[in-house]
């Protein structure tokens, strides 16, 4: 038996109020509303995808407790274009933790000790550059500018230059697109988003080439970003192996949800 609830419009669904609540960071009441209408429990189609919408401590419990049969790790299937088939959140259960395993490296607080100077250091020239002495600042696109440059260093290992000004360009492309309604036509958000991906992936693909070659030669190690850790693991037969498909897919998303 299907859950209450109306999938509306075909194809288009609930989608547009959706992302219009995104937009006004009005999500909580969107949802709210939905339960008392409904209940705790609901269908609707979002992102061209039939969805089950639960809510509460019960579906909490479900959500962490199922097995891999009865819940899937899985985004709509054309977000998951723009993510990448092989991310972490598409993976399921033992794919996830032994890809979970590989990041986690450089999430350990002796690591991540590592990077607060660094952090320190660019936060401190960001401050002067575009801060200091200014009798007018704009603090939304500074922030997001401070908030892209350090995730590009620390993960990707670029520093200010063309590479991190055609990252930045292309990045704003894809958050665009995945907020947007998934209809692949020219001249669409998510048509760009697409686009925006596939550039990325293939400079980041040869940023992979890159410091695997460095790391042959063992020039790579004063640069000890995100990347270059997944590929020493890689290169060292750890047994928490990662292929290149899953260090580019995950670079790609790991930079997305810190910038």
């Amino acid at each position: 038996m299907l859950p209450p609830g109306s999938l509306e419009f075909p194809v288009i669904g609930q989608s547009l109020s959706f992302l219009l609540a995104m937009h006004t960071s009005n999500t909580g009441k969107l949802f709210q509303d939905r339960i008392k209408k409904y209940g705790p429990i609901s269908k609707l189609s979002l992102l061209v995808t039939p969805t089950v919408f639960i809510y509460g401590q019960a579906a909490n419990k479900f959500v962490y407790t199922c097995d891999d049969n009865a819940l899937a790790n899985q985004q709509p299937s054309l977000i998951r274009r723009i993510y990448g088939e092989r991310s972490i959140t598409e993976l399921g259960i033992d794919e996830h933790k032994r890809v979970r395993g590989a990041l986690e490296s450089f999430f350990k607080p002796e690591v991540l000790k590592q990077y607060v100077g660094k952090m320190d250091e660019d936060i401190r020239k960001h401050l002067h550059m575009h801060w200091h002495g200014k009798q007018e600042v704009a603090v939304m696109p500074l922030m997001k500018s401070l908030t892209f440059n350090i995730p590009s260093s620390l993960i990707f290992g670029i520093e200010q230059g063309a590479t991190r000004n055609a990252f930045i360009e292309l990045f704003q492309d894809i958050m665009d697109g995945i907020v947007s309604i998934p209809i692949n036509c020219p001249f669409t958000r998510f048509n760009r988003g697409l686009k925006a991906r596939a550039k990325i992936r293939a400079l980041i693909t040869d940023l992979v080439h890159e410091r695997r070659a460095a790391l042959k030669q063992n020039s790579a190690f004063s640069k000890q970003d995100f990347m270059t850790r997944l590929l020493s693991i890689q290169s060292k037969g750890n047994p928490t192996v990662i292929t290149d498909e899953e260090i580019v897919d995950n670079t790609i998303n790991h930079h997305d949800c810190r910038a």
